[in-house]
């Protein structure tokens, strides 16, 4: 990682931190002079290492402490009140509430390559093909019950996640709850390890 540095004057940061400009002023080189001789002209090498904090309970703060060698970014572990614990509990379920109603959707009108699975044609299709079926007298074609039992198990699934989002108390509870569309391709999709697409199209449902 390349120094960096800042430019003081009197008891204020100028410039910085940056890297070293190449010239300055009058002088060329800038760039190679050791920080001993930069020091004389107000360039002081900057640090930055921030200290191990838990992220979900606390927050930095900082200020830039200057000495007469270096400048020091010096951080503060802050611990967030409950107010403010309860408000990114609240912020972060409601995002993930949306991500999920936003990734069921689409795993159950899209396949993983873009193509079409179950859209609102094909959906409508499989309506009318049972009315048609029950009208004339006969069962349910197989094939849209396969759609039918397919599309309400991964909606179950949904209504799982849903709870468990709800339930959540904590946001690492919140993390633990994966929302993904992979999440519904590794266990739904066509080589789903719970309840695997059946691939019905419009045709299969008329056949």
């Amino acid at each position: 990682m390349v120094q960096k540095y800042c430019l003081i004057e009197g008891e204020s940061i100028i410039e910085g931190p940056k890297s070293l400009p190449r010239s300055w002023h009058n002088i060329s080189g800038l760039n190679m002079l050791t920080p001993i001789e930069l020091r004389p002209l107000g360039w002081l090498p900057y640090s930055d290492t921030k200290p191990s904090f838990d992220a979900d309970l606390q927050y930095l703060t900082s200020e830039k402490v200057i000495s007469a060698t270096a400048v020091v970014e010096t951080y503060t572990v802050n611990n967030y009140t409950e107010e403010q614990l309860a408000t990114r509990l609240e912020t972060e379920r409601t995002t993930l509430l949306t991500n999920l109603y936003s990734n069921v959707k689409q795993f159950i009108s899209y396949q993983e390559n873009g193509w079409p699975r179950y859209d609102n044609d094909l959906k409508l299709n499989v309506m009318n093909a049972s009315m048609t079926a029950i009208a004339a007298g006969g069962a349910k074609p197989a094939n849209c019950v396969l759609v039918e039992t397919w599309i309400y198990t991964v909606q179950g699934a949904f209504f799982v996640l849903k709870a468990a989002l709800i339930a959540a108390e904590t946001l690492a509870a919140l993390r633990e709850v994966d929302v993904t569309y992979n999440w519904f391709e590794e266990r739904y999709g066509r080589a789903g390890t719970i309840a695997a697409d059946p691939g019905i199209s419009t045709d299969d449902l008329f056949a």
